[in-house]
């Protein structure tokens, strides 16, 4: 696991976008607990979209995600989605 190496998993980490601040996250979750502590990848594929990464819950436990979501209507709707459910695993204690 990426986490068990430290000496590469700070510089992966770091490399990745923070959830309201940079990159393809720049305009996602802002003004909710997540933003400024999830760092994450999207992609998409025709009728796929995901977002996977990391975060850290209230209860300070690092915590490891992925999603992926077939699209079939609106693609703000997939955004919304996947933004409301890393907002409950932020604000969630585990």
């Amino acid at each position: 696991m990426l986490y068990q190496r430290p000496d590469i998993y700070g510089a992966y980490l770091d490399a990745q976008p923070i959830a309201g601040v940079d990159g393809t996250l720049r305009n996602r979750m802002r003004g909710t607990a997540a933003a400024g502590n999830v760092r994450a990848k999207t992609g998409t594929v025709k009728g796929v979209s995901s977002l996977a990464g990391y975060l850290t819950a209230s209860n300070g436990h690092l915590l490891c995600f992925s999603l992926l979501i077939v699209v079939d209507s609106v693609m703000d709707q997939c955004a919304i989605s996947k933004t409301r459910f890393v907002w409950r695993c932020v604000n969630e204690a585990y």
